[in-house]
């Protein structure tokens, strides 16, 4: 099985602790560990939860163009748009 690295603006669902089954967005990778994630409403852009890669999966990806401005409002309506 190869092993997925971490790419930027991918929408993935937690697999692992109180949140599990919650869909996210990655907005910053740290490292091959761990990333950033906010879902606009209970994790938005100002407060993004650190989250092992691991204990997440890929669902969709590039969901924004880098550079593009990154708002709540967005981030919400392209999640509910992918369940």
């Amino acid at each position: 099985m190869e092993k997925q690295i971490p790419q930027l603006y991918n929408a993935a669902v937690s697999l692992m602790g109180h949140d599990k089954g919650r869909l996210y967005l990655i907005v910053k990778v740290i490292d091959a560990d761990f990333v950033l994630v906010c879902d606009g409403k209970v994790r938005k852009t100002d407060n993004p939860k650190k989250k092992r890669f691991k204990h997440l999966k890929t669902v969709a990806g590039n969901l924004f163009s880098v550079g593009e401005t990154l708002t709540d409002a967005k981030i919400v309506k392209v999640l509910k748009d992918l369940i």
